[in-house]
């Protein structure tokens, strides 16, 4: 176990604040890569076929304004949702990542804490990592704001 404390934190370490590319990193895809439009329409296919996979991939393509698609943070979020509500713990990652940042909807830390949590269950490591950060951002915030009682309820948030 603590081998594994150190790990996470040694993850946490070479990160900076969580961010937007994390999402589709599991899988190789990000704002850089090229997609082209064939590849873009095969996805998106899968998608509709409400393949899981399909759905991740799509939602992608939209959020990196992919495979011929212009960028759309909020059919992207569309994408992922119905991922995520199928158990895709990639889906769910990224759901809880563009909710807690505001991308495609408006900022909910609640419904971003319920899905990271999710997806953490299914140990999804980014997902860990990044409730693992929004504890100890939680601890440093507390301390900050001089919160002495609050260390205990924050120690169980996560």
């Amino acid at each position: 176990m603590a081998l594994f404390k150190t790990m996470m934190l040694g993850v946490l370490c070479s990160r900076s604040r969580a961010s937007l590319s994390v999402i589709g990193r599991d899988v190789g895809v990000s704002a850089s890569l090229e997609v082209d439009e064939a590849r873009g329409r095969a996805m998106l296919r899968e998608a509709d076929a409400l393949n899981v996979d399909g759905l991740y991939y799509a939602g992608l393509l939209h959020l990196y304004g992919k495979g011929g698609l212009k960028a759309s943070p909020v059919r992207a979020l569309e994408s992922f949702r119905k991922g995520a509500e199928r158990g895709h713990a990639a889906s769910q990652t990224a759901l809880g990542t563009l909710l807690r940042h505001g991308v495609g909807a408006t900022r909910d830390d609640f419904a971003s804490f319920a899905w990271l949590s999710r997806a953490a269950e299914s140990r999804h490591l980014d997902a860990m990592v990044s409730l693992l950060e929004a504890r100890l951002m939680s601890f440093a915030v507390a301390a900050r704001c001089g919160l002495r009682g609050e260390g205990r309820r924050l120690r169980d948030w996560a």
